[in-house]
């Protein structure tokens, strides 16, 4: 397939960029080809993407130069697609914000997945959500974007198709992360429900006094590594033949991501970092608001692998080759 023959809203999914360790984790966490998604815009030669600093529209074959895309659109492909163009002009037109594109994919991808990570795991694990709020704090500081949640690639997709209407809507089924429930088993919650129920049955002063806090939120900058590092680190400890049986979330795992969901928090609803805003974020329910903000946002996570192998609706119709 050529890059002249993408329709507008074509559903573009990216194979990974060559020797970053970032794209290479989202692989494997999705056990997908793709860490990468966008839509064809109004001509063959241009397409709409979600990335840093925000919403963009870039020319293709810029976008496409040494990776592999594979091109998706409905099997029932309406008369007009231009119901999903307007969808993504209305994000264009309010400069939907963005920290940092594969960085905050990685970690909800952590946040969702179901499995019991090991100690060493953990670790990485940790400083991987720490650094994403650093992003996120240092960002909010610098732009002021009431109400602007910043989305990953895969979910501007998703959601402008969802705009749309009925006729629109992709239809996930068995997505690599949708439908975790507080009802799975044991061994079968997602990090973000072992989270919350650590935070349930931990009645200790200290850790009830660290949620409600009212410190305001600042960027940390603990880490001297980046994010293509840390995904390195991470992709070695998930492989580890190290035979450590998986234990509980660690105190400073519960922590990071706690901090990792004020700052996406605070990124959706525009407020600002001070304790004001943190004390009421944490005020609400059995676990902190902001937690259960993260578990309301689970059932919005889709991946660009789900795009790629766990949409019903939508089929293949060409790979564009590097």
């Amino acid at each position: 397939m050529e890059i002249t023959d993408l329709k507008p809203g074509d559903i573009l999914l990216l194979s990974g960029e060559k020797g970053h360790f970032l794209s290479e984790a989202i692989m494997y966490l999705t056990d997908s080809p793709v860490s990468h998604a966008a839509l064809s815009y109004k001509t063959y030669d241009k397409i709409v993407e979600e990335t840093l600093p925000q919403i963009r529209i870039i020319e293709s074959k810029t976008r496409f130069e040494n990776r592999t895309v594979f091109v998706k659109r409905l099997k029932k492909r309406q008369k007009s697609m231009d119901p999903v163009i307007q969808a993504a002009e209305e994000y264009l037109n309010n400069l939907e914000p963005y920290g940092k594109a594969n960085l905050i994919i990685l970690g909800l991808l952590l946040l969702y997945k179901k499995f019991s990570p090991n100690s060493l795991t953990q670790k990485v694990m940790a400083k991987i959500f720490k650094l994403i709020a650093d992003d996120l704090i240092n960002f909010i500081n610098k732009h002021r974007y009431p109400g602007k949640y910043p989305m990953v690639c895969s979910q501007l997709v998703y959601r402008c198709y969802e705009d749309a209407g009925k006729d629109y809507r992709l239809l996930i089924a068995k997505g690599n992360l949708v439908g975790a429930s507080m009802l799975a088993a044991r061994n079968n919650l997602s990090i973000l429900d072992q989270t919350i129920l650590k935070i349930r049955r931990n009645k200790s002063f200290e850790f009830r006094t660290f949620l409600r806090a009212g410190t305001p939120l600042a960027a940390t900058d603990i880490y001297s590594q980046n994010e293509d590092e840390l995904a390195q680190e991470l992709m070695e400890a998930l492989k580890t033949t190290e035979a450590e049986i998986p234990i509980e979330l660690s105190h400073e795992l519960v922590e990071a991501i706690h901090h990792f969901g004020q700052a996406l928090y605070l990124a959706h609803t525009g407020e600002k970092t001070n304790g004001q805003s943190l004390m009421q974020a944490n005020r609400i329910g059995m676990s902190p608001n902001v937690l259960n903000f993260l578990k309301v946002e689970e059932a919005y996570f889709v991946t660009p692998g789900d795009l790629l192998s766990h949409c019903r609706n939508i089929e293949e119709i060409g790979i564009i080759e590097p």
